[in-house]
C-alpha cells in the first residue's frame, strides 16, 4: 500500500520537474538567452502562435553619442531657465 502511494508521488513529481524544465527552456528562449525555437515550434502552433523572430539591425551609420555635450547642453539649458525665472521673480519684487 505505502510503495504505490510512494509511487505515484513520484511520477506526480517528475512530471512537475519536466513542465518546470520545458516552461524554463521556454523562458530562456524569450529571453534570448538560448535558443530552442526549432525545438518549440510545433508547440507553438499547437497553441496557435508564432515563434518570436529577432531582427537584426541593418543600418549602416554606426551611432555615436557624445554623453558629455548633452550634458553640458542640458546643464546650460537649465541655466537659462533658471537665470530667466530669476529676473521675472526680481521683477515681481
Amino acid at each position: 500500500m505505502a510503495l504505490s502511494k510512494n509511487f505515484g508521488k513520484t511520477i506526480v513529481l517528475l512530471i512537475l520537474i519536466i513542465i518546470l524544465a520545458f516552461g524554463g527552456l521556454l523562458w530562456f528562449d524569450f529571453l534570448g538567452l538560448i535558443h530552442v525555437k526549432k525545438m518549440f515550434s510545433p508547440v507553438y502552433k499547437l497553441f496557435g502562435m508564432q515563434p518570436q523572430t529577432s531582427v537584426t539591425s541593418t543600418s549602416t551609420k554606426p551611432l555615436f553619442a557624445d554623453l558629455d555635450q548633452d550634458r553640458l547642453t542640458s546643464s546650460a539649458n537649465h541655466l537659462r531657465f533658471s537665470n530667466r525665472n530669476l529676473k521675472k521673480e526680481k521683477k515681481i519684487l
